[in-house]
């Protein structure tokens, strides 16, 4: 799915936005005002609620290896916690 639809999805959400990923990384690399759209959805009432995986997790250790990543996720997952925590005043 493009980027594009993540962005016109989160900008038309009005009452939560609820986000399980891994890292996510190319969302703010692609979309680099995404922290500022969140925050414009938490400030017109909308809950926000973003969950990234646990660098130091066996499920994510395990998923690395099993799509042959190395520590190519587990690096992501731990990139992607000071993008997300801009969004920590949501």
């Amino acid at each position: 799915m493009p980027v594009s639809t993540y962005a016109e999805l989160f900008a038309s959400a009005r009452e939560r936005i609820d986000i399980l990923v891994y890292a996510a990384v190319f969302l703010h690399e692609a979309y680099p005002r995404l922290n500022d759209l969140f925050r414009e959805r938490a400030a017109d009432g909308c809950a926000v609620r973003i969950a990234i995986g646990d660098a130091d997790s066996a499920n994510v250790q395990r998923r690395g290896k099993e799509e042959k990543f190395g520590h190519g996720i587990e690096s992501r997952c731990r990139f992607a916690l000071p993008s997300a925590g801009a969004c920590s005043a949501l």
